[in-house]
């Protein structure tokens, strides 16, 4: 009984290969964070051979010889094993530290059962066991498993080959057969797939391998990102030119979350039905599990933009129908006036103008609705028209030096902005976003020159309106005097009405 001797046991077991195990296993717990969950299973393995060896222990002193030896293999083979999965804990966590490489489980699978395997073998040969004659046997008995386990080695050797090749990995987004999602595993036997819809789907390896697979968004040359394109359809009555102008100006002149800007959003002519201008909106998707949300984005966006630019969607008309369009398309000019005209009597720097003048004004309105989160007015940009709110709201925020924007104020309908813009050219000291559905009127210069160029005076009525209104911004942040009040107002009179008299050519 000198194999299971306590002396034997201290050699073997003894303090100090327990204190290699326990440095060695705290060491790479701290080295490889990937990696403790083997450091864990090592550990168990570790204290089960312990006790396996306390049993073999107890076995020999109760003269149990033979369940003594069962026990001290056991105790023996555990801990190897133990030690087994240390190292290649060891391994794989240099790897990925090192290298970048993240090996699949099945690769790390793979290697254990090797080495367990041959581990067993190397105890069986120091026991004098014929090792030759088990290797035969195990070589006819996987030929008679393998015949009749066709199927599930099929799906075996296909998650090897997918693990290895890497042409599908966890994470891609796919579509098989009528299977559309993200890849959340491959195993040793099947493949999970998260539909959109919540759904997981489980398909056998051995299918993937045997059928094509489209990998969504997955590019030879570039980032993952997918082209999607939004068909919609225009009167043949406008000219291709200018709606493709319109909505690409639309689509590229605020990012949207969710598509890339390079490539850049685009849009082409397709072709005629129904008497309708057929086109497409084509942009790349980035994030490809907000497909339906990037989608309504975007259409959002190219609705309001071919309202903005008075480009109305098409429909399929009729003769029958041509008459009760022309008798609700007059309906609707008339609504239009008169919201028109109530938007323009809420702008404070035409309280001024007569009657007659604000309804002249009216007249020339174009109403442009936005939606939430579209950019009304951008920062730097030239723009040389007002824009009026009569429903809605909008964030006014400021970028300093090429940094993110701050909002420094709300816009609340009814109001105003961009009034320097038309009457003084200026570019835009501040960007203007809508914060939910705007319904808005845009009055550009030339619409403006006219009424201006009839009666010369208004300008110095308005002048006097705009250079107040900045004034008191200035004075309520500077706690002003009311003589210094006073003195700027005048200062900012005449400068303001320099600067309109000089865009409008009223002067020499």
């Amino acid at each position: 009984m000198s194999v299971i001797a306590l002396p034997g046991w201290v050699a073997t077991y003894g303090l100090a290969r327990l204190a290699v195990f326990a440095i060695a296993a705290l060491a790479i717990a701290a080295l490889f964070r990937r990696e403790r969950p083997q450091v864990g299973q090592a550990i168990v393995l570790y204290a089960i051979a312990i006790a396996a060896r306390v049993a073999a222990l107890a076995c020999a002193a109760l003269e149990l010889e033979t369940f003594a030896r069962m026990n001290d293999f056991v105790a023996q083979l555990l801990q190897g094993m133990a030690f087994l999965n240390l190292a290649l804990a060891s391994l794989f966590g240099t790897l990925s530290a090192a290298v970048r490489f993240e090996p699949p489980r099945i690769l790390r699978d793979l290697a254990k059962a090797f080495l367990y395997f041959a581990f067993v073998l190397y105890l069986l040969w120091t026991r004098n066991v014929d090792v030759s004659s088990i290797v035969a046997t195990s070589a006819v008995v996987t030929a008679v498993v393998g015949f009749s386990l066709q199927d599930v080695l099929g799906n075996v050797m296909g998650g090897l080959a997918l693990n290895l090749d890497h042409s599908i990995r966890p994470g891609d987004w796919v579509k098989f057969n009528e299977i559309s999602g993200i890849v959340r595993e491959i195993g040793w036997r099947q493949t999970s797939i998260e539909s959109r819809e919540g759904d997981m789907h489980i398909v056998p390896n051995s299918q993937l391998m045997k059928n094509a697979v489209m990998v969504q968004g997955a590019r030879a040359n570039g980032p993952r990102q997918q082209r999607r394109t939004l068909e919609f359809q225009v009167d043949l009555r406008y000219g291709p030119s200018r709606v493709m102008a319109a909505v690409t100006r639309e689509m590229t002149r605020q990012a949207i979350a969710g598509v890339a800007t390079d490539p850049a959003p685009h849009v082409i002519f397709t072709g005629i039905r129904d008497g309708m201008a057929i086109y497409g909106a084509r942009y790349w998707l980035t994030d490809l599990e907000r497909d339906l949300t990037v989608d309504t984005a975007v259409r959002s966006r190219i609705a309001a933009g071919l309202e903005r630019a008075q480009l109305p969607i098409g429909v399929p008309r009729s003769e029958l129908h041509l008459q009760r369009e022309r008798d609700e398309h007059t309906r609707v000019v008339a609504q239009m006036r008169s919201r028109a005209l109530e938007a323009i009597s809420g702008v404070e720097i035409f309280s001024t103008l007569t009657a007659d003048e604000r309804a002249e004004l009216a007249s020339r309105l174009r109403f442009v609705p936005f939606a939430a989160g579209d950019a009304i007015l951008v920062q730097g940009e030239a723009g040389e028209y007002l824009v009026i709110l009569s429903r809605g709201s909008a964030d006014v925020s400021v970028s300093v030096e090429g940094g993110p924007p701050a909002t420094i104020a709300a816009l609340d309908a009814p109001d105003f902005c961009g009034e320097f813009g038309m009457l003084t050219g200026e570019r835009r000291q501040a960007n203007v976003i809508a914060s939910s559905e705007v319904d808005a009127w845009r009055l550009a210069k030339e619409d403006f020159q006219e009424i201006l160029a009839q009666r010369p005076e208004i300008c110095e009525e308005i002048s006097r309106v705009l250079a107040e209104r900045v004034v008191a911004l200035r004075a309520a942040r500077e706690n002003l005097t009311e003589q210094a009040r006073v003195t700027m107002v005048a200062n900012q009179h005449r400068s303001i009405r320099d600067r309109i008299e000089r865009f409008f050519g009223l002067v020499d």
